[in-house]
């Protein structure tokens, strides 16, 4: 039979530091999977639409999301849920800051 070891991750309670990125969130030595690539994708929202309708669509249209503006955005790895959080700015580009890990 084969067995396989699995060994639990600790994750730290988030304080002013851990939200700054100064301290890592997960006490564990990773260098070995530092190289393996994963899909992030952060969800703002879905909307349900026919083929005709998205065709239809123009320029300066809004696309109605089903999520409200306070709602937090959903961080998925490889399309699994794992964390949720809030859009910010930063400098001139987006950022999420995490508020919740699944």
């Amino acid at each position: 039979m084969n067995m396989t070891r699995v060994e639990s991750i600790q994750f730290e309670e988030l304080d002013e530091t851990s939200a700054t990125g100064e301290k890592p969130m997960v006490k564990r030595d990773v260098d070995a999977l530092g190289h393996v690539a994963v899909q992030l994708d952060v969800v703002v929202g879905n909307a349900v639409s026919t083929i005709g309708e998205l065709f239809q669509m123009a320029e300066g249209q809004v696309l109605k999301l089903d999520r409200g503006l306070d709602e937090l955005l959903e961080l998925r790895l490889n399309g699994k849920t794992f964390a949720r959080g809030q859009l910010v700015a930063s400098g001139d580009h987006f950022g999420i800051k995490i508020v919740e890990l699944a």
